[in-house]
């Protein structure tokens, strides 16, 4: 069985406001990956609210990199030979933030 290793809400934005002034979200989905093979890994300072500046995900030498940049709380990388990204319409479940 597989376990995702982490699975990431994204709010997809257009650049609309809404009436108070702040981004409106119109469409939402749950973005999970799933790693096989991780040979390098450093996190660092996760929190219970951690908010991500960037992901980039890059291949070098046969290995996938996801570097992990943080605006506040977790930040730091993945090294894997294999990562599946798949992406779920919708928030997540209340059950699944915890």
């Amino acid at each position: 069985m597989k376990t995702p290793f982490a699975q990431v809400s994204k709010e997809l934005r257009e650049r609309r406001e809404n009436r108070q002034g702040h981004f409106r979200t119109d469409n939402h989905a749950v973005v999970t990956f799933e790693t096989r093979g991780i040979t390098d890994l450093e996190l660092a300072d996760f929190s219970d609210q951690n908010v991500l500046f960037g992901l980039d995900v890059s291949r070098d030498e046969g290995l996938v990199r996801i570097t992990l940049s943080p605006s506040f709380g977790l930040g730091g990388r993945i090294v894997a030979r294999e990562v599946k990204v798949s992406f779920s319409p919708g928030k997540p479940r209340r059950e699944d933030r915890r």
